[in-house]
């Protein structure tokens, strides 16, 4: 399987500093445990590309501005779950080889019982619904004003 991330970090520049860092190492090994934990759930290799650096944008919905970083992190993982090569997002911009046996075995991890397959933390889960509802709302507006059908 190939696949890819944007993984957001938490947030660097919000108060208090102490929590946001918290959350972040949470944030950081959820991010990387999901990719390496895929290959168990699909039972195949998989090959992981993601963006890496940093990120400053100012927030739709707040007067504040978002500084942080996409987690990265370049993955080959074998499909029973070993990591044969990764490149951690602090290594910057690069990729990563390794040999890899092909073809599917059954997974070896049950599938995750919701929608995600991870828990996240408190500041994610925050962002995942205040964004999805102005970004919601933003799409059917500009593209009604256009339109666009949005379902």
């Amino acid at each position: 399987m190939v696949g890819g991330s944007g993984w957001w970090s938490v947030p660097q520049n919000w108060f208090p500093g102490p929590f946001m860092r918290w959350q972040e190492s949470g944030n950081a090994a959820n991010a990387r445990g999901a990719v390496e934990s895929f290959a168990e759930l699909v039972g195949a290799p998989v090959v992981h590309a993601a963006h890496c650096g940093a990120l400053d944008c100012p927030m739709a919905w707040a007067p504040v501005r978002y500084r942080g970083y996409f987690e990265g992190g370049a993955s080959i993982i074998a499909a029973d779950g070993t990591v044969l090569a990764h490149r951690d997002r602090a290594e910057g911009p690069g990729h990563v080889i390794a040999e890899v046996s092909i073809g599917r075995r059954p997974p070896t991890a049950p599938p995750p019982t919701g929608y995600w397959l991870r828990r996240r933390g408190l500041v994610a889960t925050f962002a995942w619904y205040i964004d999805g509802g102005y970004t919601r709302r933003w799409y059917r507006k500009n593209h009604r004003a256009n339109g666009t059908r949005v379902g």
